[in-house]
């Protein structure tokens, strides 16, 4: 599940942010540009001597690049151009090895400071700051869609597999051998050689085709003026050297993946319909994952900079406990067998033969499941004994149970006195999703919205046709991988279905009825609801969390061990086990399959993404990441011209407050609000922290006249209350069931507005806005007009199989004229700021 935790500040389209000074990173060339920022912390030096650390930063191709239209704000009739004149193409994958032959060292760290773009080339144009937004390799987009690739060594020595992606070969080194007779715990391919490029080797220097990567070269950087990514570290930085490439590293490399984007797509109006822009880019939002859906190799924890609010995601746990983890998931009896990936290394010398060397990488079903209809075996797995009929054990069983379940005739699943079962029903709810999928698969094909030929059914009898079959491998493995059907025969990558032509979602009878959803510029806009398609993925999320396994299958074939997808044992463990064996990795927050509804990705407010190894000590919340408190702050229309105020910023946890109990106006760590999606998140492990809001208070103009009322930003305040002192976490709020609606009245108990202006001081710049007003504002009050004040509660997400709480604070507008209202005189004594009406204690009767 994707987690958004909460809003962003505005990105505006004028291209200008100031860079945030930060002792440990390195500002850009140019302080114009908008800047993020990579923070890596290895603290496996525990226990000594740890392991270092190799970050390889990769960003891949694509036809268009939506970050640069929306930064250089780019209109929707542009965008829909024919031509592809405003597309800004990307042909090649750009790549960054950092510290490729030292790495990180234990108890080091490293600051990538990374430009949204690299210019390559001059245009000579003045627009989109010369760059050729119609031509590839124009320019290096830094923060869309990026990976890194985290390569460990128990040593200083780069891992073979690092020198051969940087086209270097191995040179035996006699005194290196000697240094790994004196310490047995080095990997033997990591000593005993030095390293030399194949440019200087005398076989194949002028044979490049015959190199580790072939495509891979320097990139000729020819623009004036470019802003380039810079390095700082606890040492000097290796020269960051960037390299262009037509394919991404090979997937058996020793090495971990992990994902992220930096900055945001943020909707706007528009005015003036296609003539303007539909998005900005939003230049304060980070989105990270560690991903355990396809490999498992090694750990790391993510998380956001300059906000301590968003917990982490992945394991502070060490390389070794990770290793071990692998081990016995694959040699304890449970899943022995369970496929590796095989790293291939191309000969050095004419007379050389290629070498494979097993990784202890481990693959996932969703990796090795399609390629079980390929004609022939991988080469980057560990062989099988007969291609492919008698494969990997765990995963010939995991066929040999889908068969069982769902063979046309005798499946399990298919009489009608099991499908009461819970595993039965999911898999007939599944399973003709998948069929309307497939057969509108093929009519995209017959109609020639996808290029190239259609994928038939092999069937047991060896028969190929179009004739839909669940038992086959190829259904098998899109539903392992819960994917559509897009793919063509043909080999050719411009072949088959764009990703958005045959949505699963889209499966006839997984939607109901279309519903109006109109926008300013689409006002006939039509939404499908997707309640059918959510009830099934639901229960395919329980069947990968083995919470429908009343399957017989264990008990017709009892040595099988099955569960479902063991994978998702692997990552988050067994939560039924009664002793280590089956807790394995243990990691409730990544993704262990492509929909898997834990906490795997996150979205938040911040400024780059800090990266630690070994432990969560470098990050700013040290906590796991969970279901955070979203607080939205109303905003008013202004539809009749008048300039009313609104919040702007928000300060979470203030470490200090002045005299006179407020916080410093220059706090640091006041964070804007942004104006398009009034919300931010707060940290639900430490929910009793005092939330403050600040408006625009000079900026008023209410009621409009020739004279503006003029004020300054008035200050507003609340902290969630807590039913007992005990209770740390939500859920101490009450909780509402989808059909119940929340409101102050049962719900603002929970808010303590201590610390808002409870007097009319004529002496204060807002005396006329006592704010305590803004928050115990009830529907007795002579302000309800103006909304409910301030109340909070939560709602359990219906479709989720976690049984998680969502948490919410709604808050009303500032508050925008004197109270009482010019238009209500008279009811000055309606109302005292002190009333007990705004310290309501808690009461579960509230809870519906």
């Amino acid at each position: 599940m994707k987690m958004v935790l909460g809003g962003a500040s505005l990105a505006f389209t004028t291209p200008i942010v100031a860079q945030e000074i930060d002792p440990f990173c390195s500002p850009l060339s140019d302080p114009k540009m908008p800047a993020m920022k990579l923070k890596f912390y290895n603290d496996t030096n525990t226990p000594p001597p740890g392991q270092w650390v190799f970050p390889v930063i990769t960003m891949g191709k694509g036809p268009i690049d939506t970050w640069m239209q929306f930064y250089f704000s780019v209109t929707q009739n542009q965008m829909e151009d024919p031509s592809g004149a405003y597309n800004f193409p990307r042909d090649k994958a750009y790549r960054l090895y950092v510290n490729p032959t030292k790495g990180i060292a234990p108890g080091q760290k490293i600051c990538i400071t990374l430009p949204l773009y690299t210019k390559i080339k001059d245009s000579g144009s003045a627009s989109f700051d010369g760059i050729n937004p119609k031509d590839p390799g124009q320019f290096i987009d830094w923060w869309q869609g990026g990976t890194i690739q985290l390569f460990y060594s128990s040593n200083a020595n780069a891992p073979r597999a690092l020198w051969d992606d940087r086209n270097y070969y191995p040179v035996s080194n006699p005194i290196a051998a000697l240094r790994l007779l004196n310490s047995l715990s080095f990997p033997l391919r990591s000593l005993g050689n030095d390293y030399k490029p194949f440019s200087q080797n005398p076989d194949f220097a002028g044979n490049r085709d015959a190199w580790p990567r072939p495509n891979q070269y320097e990139t000729s950087i020819t623009a004036a003026n470019t802003v380039k990514p810079v390095c700082k570290g606890t040492n000097p930085c290796e020269s960051l050297v960037i390299q262009e490439d037509t394919a991404d590293l090979p997937k058996a490399d020793p090495s971990q993946l992990l994902e992220y984007t930096l900055g945001a797509r943020q909707a706007v109006d528009q005015p003036k319909g296609k003539d303007s822009p539909p998005a900005v880019l939003d230049l304060k939002n980070v989105d990270f994952d560690i991903s355990y859906v396809n490999v498992a190799y090694g750990p790391a924890a993510m998380g956001p900079v300059n906000n301590d609010q968003v917990g982490y995601v992945g394991t502070p746990q060490s390389y070794g406990t990770f290793l071990t983890a692998l081990n016995n998931f694959r040699s304890n009896g449970q899943y022995p067998g369970w496929p590796r990936f095989v790293r291939e290394y191309k000969p050095s010398t004419k007379s050389g033969a290629i070498e494979r060397v097993t990784v202890e990488k481990f693959a996932s079903p969703l990796e090795v499941m399609p390629s079980l209809t390929a004609p022939n075996p991988r080469t980057d797995l560990e062989s099988v004994t007969k291609w492919n009929t008698d494969i990997w054990a765990p995963i010939g069983r995991l066929r040999e149970a889908w068969q069982y379940h769902t063979s046309p005739g005798n499946g399990y699943c298919l009489s009608a006195t099991n499908t009461g079962t819970k595993f039965c029903q999911a898999i007939n709810d599944i399973i003709p999703m998948m069929q309307e999928n497939y057969k509108k698969y093929l009519s995209l094909f017959a109609n020639g919205t996808c290029q190239g030929t259609a994928v038939k059914m092999k069937h047991a009898n060896g028969g190929e046709d179009y004739n839909f079959d669940a038992t086959t491998d190829f259904v098998m493995s899109h539903v392992y991988g819960w994917t559509p059907f897009t793919e063509a025969v043909e080999a050719d990558p411009t072949k088959g279905c764009k990703p958005t032509d045959n949505l699963l979602a889209d499966s006839s009878a997984y939607y109901q009825n279309e519903v109006d959803c109109p926008t300013q510029d689409q006002p006939k806009r039509k939404c499908k609801l997707y309640g059918p398609y959510l009830a099934a993925k639901k229960e395919f999320d329980e069947l990968n969390y083995g919470q429908r396994n009343d399957s017989p299958y264990n008990r017709d074939k009892p040595a099988s061990n099955y569960s479902f997808n063991p994978w998702v044992v692997l990552v988050h463990g067994d939560p039924t086990a009664k002793n280590g064996m089956r807790k394995f990795l243990k990691i409730p927050g990544v993704y262990a399959y492509s929909v898997d509804d834990a906490v795997g990705n996150v979205q938040a407010w911040g400024e780059g993404v800090v990266i630690d190894v070994g432990s969560t000590k470098h990050l700013e919340n040290q906590n796991p990441a969970t279901p955070p408190i979203t607080i939205t702050v109303g905003k008013f229309a202004n539809a009749d011209g008048m300039d009313r105020p609104r919040f702007t910023d928000y300060l979470l946890c203030p470490r200090s407050l002045r005299q006179n109990g407020m916080p410093a106006a220059d706090d640091p760590h006041w964070r804007p609000i942004n104006q398009l999606y009034t919300s931010f998140i707060l940290n639900s492990n430490n929910p009793s922290c005092q939330v403050w809001l600040r408006d625009n208070g000079d900026k008023v103009n209410y009621p409009k006249t020739t004279n503006p009322l003029k004020k300054s930003p008035q200050y507003y305040t609340f902290t969630l209350r807590k039913e007992s002192p005990t209770i740390d976490i939500p859920p101490f709020l009450p909780e509402f069931s989808a059909d119940k609606s929340p409101g102050w009245d049962n719900t603002g108990a929970y808010i303590d507005c201590k610390g808002n202006l409870t007097s009319n001081d004529p002496a204060s710049d807002y005396g006329k806005f006592p704010s305590k007003y803004w928050c115990c504002s009830g529907p007795t009050q002579p302000i309800k007009t103006l909304g409910r004040g301030v109340f909070a509660y939560s709602k359990k997400d219906p479709l989720s199989i976690h049984s998680s709480l969502d948490h919410f604070v709604n808050a009303m507008p500032p508050l925008y004229m004197p109270i009482p209202p010019a238009s209500n005189p008279g009811t000055e004594g309606n109302f005292n700021p002190d009333d007990p009406t705004c310290d309501i204690k808690p009461d579960n009767s509230a809870n519906n």
